[in-house]
């Protein structure tokens, strides 16, 4: 008969044990259908001064440079994720797709949230043949309002007739854009499932009509397991991110260590046809 101290013991560890099974087994399997957690750290903060630079492809062509730059504001509470489109320092080579015959660039875009993560302003800014087209949107309530406007660089007093933009936010992590590629991810688990409100006034206002998705709701799901993002060399382990509807599909390597987004992905349209956007991290590429 083991002594007192003995079973004591025993018994606490065999209660760890089941507390360890139910935390890592279990738990996550009954919360898979749960937002990831979308609150911004304070290395967000101390960190903002340091941009994060993607490299833009387009059906395996470099066509941009994206500088994304996270800003707080302490009197709103509220996180600014800027991004500068240009094609400085891009490789032009081959054919040019249809998308740079506007000559959209210089463009910008912008997300703003608060520290829950939920947006509170988009806005975006692109080129067009002789003129601009810019975005605005804001939150009022549960819902995203604003405009999309033309100005011609012949009369930039002239605003050409808008188009009103207007749709509700769902809950949890309401955020997920095309082309604008988050600051991070944070607390991913493997087979956790959520639905995102797309919110890209950039993608919209740069694609076909029938490839503007913004407003829409679309299921986002984690991967099982770990992996390294395409044409990595080395260990990265990441979670990978799937969300899809219709003839959209974004996929997005999150880092697991530090949440950061290593590489997004963007499929517009189905078949021979479809358009593949690539967003990657230029740390990645300089591995």
């Amino acid at each position: 008969m083991p002594g007192r101290t003995t079973l004591i013991a025993l018994v606490l560890f065999w209660f760890a044990a089941l507390g360890w099974q139910f935390a890592v087994v279990v738990w996550p399997v009954i919360r898979t259908g749960d937002p990831p957690g979308t609150g911004i750290s304070l290395s967000d903060e101390t960190t903002a001064s340091a941009p994060s630079r993607f490299r833009i492809f387009l059906n395996g062509r470099e066509i941009a440079l994206a500088r994304i730059q996270l800003t707080h504001d302490p009197a709103t509470e509220t996180f600014r994720s800027s991004a500068e489109f240009s094609a400085q320092g891009v490789k032009q080579s081959g054919p040019s797709p249809t998308v740079l015959a506007a000559g959209w660039l210089p463009a910008k875009s912008m997300l703003e949230v608060d520290r829950a993560g939920q947006p509170q302003a988009a806005s975006s800014l692109i080129k067009i043949p002789g003129g601009e087209v810019a975005t605005l949107l804001a939150r009022r309530g549960n819902r995203m309002v604003g405009d999309k406007v033309a100005t011609l660089e012949a009369s930039p007093e002239t605003r050409l007739p808008g188009q009103t933009i207007d749709f509700p936010l769902g809950e949890g992590r309401a955020t997920l854009s095309l082309l604008h590629p988050a600051w991070r991810w944070n607390g991913l688990r493997a087979g956790q499932r959520w639905t995102a409100r797309l919110i890209d006034p950039l993608a919209d206002s740069l694609l076909a009509s029938n490839q503007a998705h913004g407003g829409q709701p679309v299921g986002c799901e984690v991967s099982r397991q770990m992996e390294n993002p395409p044409d990595t060399e080395g260990e990265l382990p990441c979670w990978k991110i799937t969300a899809s509807r219709e003839d959209l599909e974004i996929t997005i390597w999150s880092a697991v260590q530090t949440g950061k987004v290593m590489r997004q992905q963007v499929r517009l349209g189905s078949g021979p046809g479809a358009d593949l956007w690539e967003l990657v991290r230029e740390e990645l590429l300089q591995q």
